[in-house]
């Protein structure tokens, strides 16, 4: 295979290469990384590695409970280039299969160190406990390690303070930007990974709370971004051996593009992100009817005036359909909730002075998009990406534990299905929100995960003579009339002086 997993630990003198047989302590077998959620719209539980070393002299398993504490950390070997093919591969005659398969036939050796250009899919601590069992000749050590988020939940302190009257006996005082910085400044003085927020935007002003009350990190920081919905995830994205908290945000539209070629695709990052022929992923054929949700809400604050101290009653900020929805979906209310500290009214008399916030249009729009493609796309809860079938080299994203971003896949039956907007049922963008990722040395990377749909904007108005100067033609085209609809841009070429312009004229071969 082109990439294999290399796993490090550090007991405290630094990380030592487990893969090394030159190091004294044991070989990778096994893993699996359990990650993220179920459901959108709830903060994931930090990630899980449960792995397996072999021991083939019993030093390391007498006391693998020293490993307890010890840091963990997995990156997959990098992406072969030209200079790292070994003369043990032999002369290009030799070599079977094409360029585009040659990666495949490298066999990686181990390094002595992590790399910061590799991809890495975990960093965290080894837990108590485990198990060492006797297979004979040498000894498993099976462990388990979390995530370094569990640090932000972990973290729970006072938080700033001020000497005005109107905050007496109150802390976590402050504007948003001031408490995002705290809370990276902590996180950072205690080894934890910082928060990268991106596009996201900080409410007016935040609550304080009563000084004995200590919510986490995590809590402070999800709360601070839930005032629109639907309020965004944090997942750790790894860069090296730096690791971030960023959020997975639902309330956007994705643009799905038609290439010259008649091929959909996405752009993530100003990167062409291909699709995914149907035939190589491993899905159920039977699709889940996600419970309809009517409104998102999310549970702000309102400040008030308490013998001249600032206090906050709860209120609700609630997003809708806008009319949207049938009304036979809408007569019993569903609700998707998040608690946020954001202030969204104000009784306080002026006693308040950080701003109040409220919804803008395109947030309510945006809301209301995401209600209407949770409640209309048919949702296949787990499809099994498997490295044997979609090289990891080539689609690095589906075998992250961490949202994979836009996934188109082609060619499934199911698209044949027409929701009631007279859009496909299943089709258009999903992501990743969760799954498990396993190695083993008999079948490779595979990936289970859980995948949720994400809002495209239609093209239900578009027209026959919208299609000019589009030169796909039909037997180019491997999707249905109902997906049209779903795609966004249809390419056009730099120059159309010359071109067969079949959808135009008509003719087709």
């Amino acid at each position: 295979m082109a990439q294999q997993p290399f796993m490090y630990l550090d007991t405290g003198d630094g990380w030592k290469p487990v893969n090394d047989h030159r190091q004294d302590i044991a070989a990778l077998d096994d893993f699996t990384i359990s990650w993220g959620a179920d459901e959108p719209v709830s903060q994931p539980d930090p990630a899980v590695l449960t792995f397996d070393l072999i021991d083939r002299a019993g030093d390391l398993a007498g006391k693998a409970v020293t490993l307890s504490g010890s840091r963990v950390l997995v990156q997959l070997s990098a992406e072969p280039t030209w200079d790292m093919l070994p003369d043990s591969m032999g002369a290009w005659e030799r070599i079977r299969g094409t360029i585009a398969q040659l990666h495949q036939q490298y066999v990686p050796t181990a390094p002595e160190a992590p790399g910061e250009n590799v991809p890495t899919l975990f960093i965290g601590t080894i837990g108590h406990g485990g198990t060492v069992t006797d297979l004979g000749n040498r000894w498993r050590i099976h462990l388990t390690a979390t995530s370094l988020m569990v640090m932000w939940k972990r973290l729970q302190s006072q938080g700033p303070t001020s000497g005005e009257a109107k905050h007496a006996g109150r802390h976590w005082v402050g504007t948003p930007a001031a408490r995002l910085a705290e809370l990276n400044k902590r996180a950072q003085q205690a080894g934890a990974p910082i928060a990268e927020p991106q596009s996201l935007q900080l409410p007016p002003a935040v609550a304080t709370y009563k000084t004995d009350d200590y919510p986490s990190q995590l809590d402070l920081l999800s709360r601070m971004y839930a005032h629109v919905m639907p309020a965004p995830a944090w997942y750790e994205h790894y860069q090296g051996e730096t690791i971030t908290l960023r959020p997975l945000s639902l309330a956007g539209s994705v643009q799905v593009h038609v290439g010259v070629d008649g091929m959909p695709y996405v752009l993530v990052d100003g990167q062409h992100r291909d699709t995914l022929p149907a035939n190589l992923v491993a899905g159920d054929s039977e699709l889940s009817i996600m419970e309809p949700v009517t409104q998102a809400v999310a549970k702000t604050k309102r400040a008030k005036n308490n013998d001249g101290v600032v206090e906050y009653d709860d209120m609700e900020t609630v997003y809708t359909d806008l009319s949207r929805l049938p009304t036979r979906l809408t007569d019993t209310q569903k609700s998707v909730t998040a608690d946020s500290d954001a202030v969204a009214g104000d009784d306080s008399g002026g006693l308040h002075t950080g701003g109040t916030f409220a919804p803008s249009d395109a947030q309510r729009q945006a809301a209301a998009s995401w209600i209407i493609t949770h409640d209309t796309r048919l949702r296949n809860e787990s499809i099994k990406f498997i490295g044997t079938n979609l090289d990891p080299v080539s689609f690095p994203h589906l075998f992250r534990p961490e949202p994979s971003g836009p996934v188109l896949i082609t060619g499934i039956r199911l698209s044949t299905l027409t929701g009631m907007d007279g859009r496909p049922a299943f089709s258009g963008a999903f992501t990743t929100i969760g799954g498990r990722i396993t190695f083993t040395h008999k079948r490779g990377m595979t990936h289970e995960a859980t995948m949720y749909p994400l809002d495209s904007t239609a093209n239900t108005g578009m027209r026959w003579q919208d299609f000019t100067d589009w030169p796909a033609t039909f037997a180019q085209c491997v999707f249905t009339f109902a997906e049209l609809t779903g795609f966004t841009v249809f390419d056009k070429p730099t120059s159309t002086t010359g071109i067969d312009r079949p959808n135009w004229e008509g003719n087709q071969e």
